[in-house]
């Protein structure tokens, strides 16, 4: 009997380690496709093809999601809410960019707009961009609730909790039939040494509201929506 149980715990052990190793594998693919590069300022896309043990903000593999997902909706009007997102803000435009009369709301946190408008500012400046960037240093809660109701076609989430709960209080409004919500960092495990929502002693103030968030889309009747384990939990909602 104590033969089965440490032979179970290794086999426990050897399947993390293969999952670790296919999420290693799986982004350094990401890394070098092209689309994830497409678009993107010099400095960004040099970056992203350094191999997967270097840090980045955000992992390539969900940034590169994010673009096909905008790309399959065909979509126009998107808003990203975020803390201060360089990453995520350039390759979001990056794919709008080409599109005539699209728009990207970025709503960030006070002190970092100037600096993503620099980042973008040669994508804004390139005689193939059509789409129009607005960059707003503003409390979702408060701006999100002023912006035109059944207008966009993406949001996407980022950073701290209060982001999340302002976004979904405003979301199904905003959002048209059929669009897209994309929360990222849903297991909360981003610059997490607690571990996350898979953590149970984890108790940290993102990690507790990921957690509640999760049990309310499992019963919310405006949208469907899966938790995938792309980045650190993304999760993909569809507004009915």
């Amino acid at each position: 009997m104590r033969t089965r149980r440490r032979y179970s715990k290794n086999v426990r052990q050897n399947e993390y380690d293969i999952l670790a190793r296919n999420w290693e594998y799986a982004e350094t693919a990401a890394r070098q496709n092209r689309l994830a590069q497409t678009g993107l300022p010099t400095r960004m896309a040099r970056q992203l093809r350094h191999e997967a043990g270097d840090e980045l903000a955000h992992p390539v593999s969900q940034t590169l999601f994010l673009r096909l997902q905008l790309r399959a909706a065909k979509a126009r009007s998107v808003i990203l809410v975020c803390d201060d997102n360089p990453d995520t803000a350039a390759a979001l435009y990056a794919t709008l960019a080409a599109t005539p009369s699209a728009v990207l709301t970025v709503v960030c946190r006070e002190g970092s707009a100037s600096g993503l408008k620099k980042l973008l500012l040669p994508l804004t400046q390139s005689p193939q961009t059509l789409a129009r960037l607005r960059v707003v240093e503003a409390s979702p809660s408060d701006y999100l609730t002023r912006l035109t109701p059944d207008s966009y076609d993406a949001i996407v989430v980022s950073g701290r909790s209060d982001n999340y709960t302002a976004t979904m209080a405003a979301a199904a409004t905003l959002l048209h039939q059929d669009g897209l919500l994309l929360l990222t960092d849903m297991l909360a495990s981003a610059d997490n040494p607690a571990g996350g929502v898979a953590i149970k002693v984890d108790r940290g103030t993102k990690t507790v509201a990921m957690r509640a968030l999760l049990a309310d889309l499992q019963e919310d009747e405006t949208f469907d929506s899966v938790l995938l384990p792309i980045g650190t939990g993304l999760l993909l909602g569809l507004r009915r």
